[in-house]
């Protein structure tokens, strides 16, 4: 799975802290960003001082590696290279003020964004320890108040491979107020999917051997997809105090999952060997379940609060999870798909910088 906000280029073992523990708080900025417009409208979003243009035809000395958004926040990990080697630093851009906060200093250890939800951030720090191995630790930012930030969980990984396979990262996901995660358990134990509110405890929602795939909605029930022991079938679950079925079908049409208000999306495919084109709607209520298709020439993006998001050659169709209805997103094949906005570029943007991202809030 993925992170859900999936880019799509249409042409082609560990100790668990027994409570959330605080980290150094880092330094906060508040330099209003004029490129900003009245909340709720499209507007650009960037941090000017990186610009992927510095070092023409060599290592950029500043990329936007990877970014994420809500309804009042912009998220961005950069990735700076000197000589010195490469650092890396998360910021946010309050989509209200215009300020700027540094959610995490400049530093050697990776950052990734999991997830962001409200007034959350979710990161993952990993320190690659060479021959497959990893620490890895996640941090739930708030990104109002970055002094803040707590340490979730530390985790270590080891014998994880590359390319397209599945490794027992944490994937973890937030609505705001709830954080789901998976805790890997080395090389023999089984992996368990930690569910923490807001005031804790931490519940498991279950344990397997096996890649799982999993969601949580603005309730904070957790759907989760994982394979059956003879990894014939994937069954999908949702998790709301106690498990209980939704669904089963052939591991060769298995697929990760996306929460919405009363359904869970259940996408046929992973996205490794050919990008989706269908999601199984499932009300978490009763009812029939339903497929949505993206259009011909379409593909699956992922998924906002309410629609299910594709990308065509004319850019950004959005289907109403709720009734199927299909309407137009922005006109760029480049696109990012987040619970309240979509984030987007077209190809005259990338020449022009490739740091800067167009928002539409939803």
């Amino acid at each position: 799975m993925k992170r859900l906000a999936l880019v799509a280029l249409l042409l082609g073992a560990c100790v668990t802290p027994s409570d959330a523990s605080r980290t150094a708080p880092p330094r906060l900025t508040t330099s209003p960003s004029s490129q900003l417009a009245t909340p709720g409208v499209e507007r650009t979003v960037s941090f000017p001082d990186c610009d992927a243009r510095t070092i023409p035809g060599a290592l950029p000395a500043c990329e936007l590696l990877q970014v994420a958004v809500d309804r009042d926040v912009f998220v961005g990990v950069l990735r700076r290279s000197s000589a010195a080697g490469l650092t890396y630093e998360a910021r946010a851009i309050d989509l209200r003020s215009g300020e700027t906060r540094e959610l995490r200093q400049l530093g050697e250890t990776e950052l990734l964004i999991e997830d962001v939800g409200d007034a959350v951030v979710l990161l993952r720090e990993t320190e690659d320890l060479g021959a497959g191995d990893a620490h890895v630790s996640l941090l739930r930012v708030p990104w109002r108040d970055p002094a803040q930030t707590e340490t979730l969980d530390e985790i270590d990984l080891t014998g994880l491979k590359g390319g397209d396979t599945w490794n027992p990262w944490p994937y973890a996901r937030t609505n705001g107020r709830d954080v789901v995660w998976l805790h890997a358990a080395g090389l023999f134990g089984p992996h368990e999917i930690i569910l923490l509110g807001p005031n804790g405890p931490r519940r498991t929602v279950l344990t397997t051997d096996k890649p799982a795939y999993f969601d949580i909605d603005d309730a904070g029930r957790v759907a989760v997809a994982t394979f059956s022991a003879d990894r014939a079938k994937q069954e999908l679950q949702l998790y709301d105090g106690r498990l209980r079925q939704l669904g089963s079908r052939g591991a060769d049409v298995g697929g990760y999952v996306v929460s919405f208000a009363d359904a869970v999306g259940w996408v046929r495919g992973f996205g490794t060997v050919r990008p989706p084109t269908e999601i199984e709607l499932i009300s978490v209520s009763g009812g029939q379940p339903r497929t949505a298709r993206a259009e011909t020439g379409c593909i699956l993006i992922g998924a906002t609060a309410k629609d299910v998001a594709t990308v065509c050659s004319g850019g950004v169709r959005l289907i109403d999870a709720a009734g199927g209805a299909v309407r137009d997103g922005p006109a760029a094949r480049i696109a990012l798909a987040f619970r309240r906005g979509l984030l987007w570029r077209t190809s005259a943007d990338l020449t022009t910088n490739p740091e800067v991202w167009r928002l539409t809030p939803l």
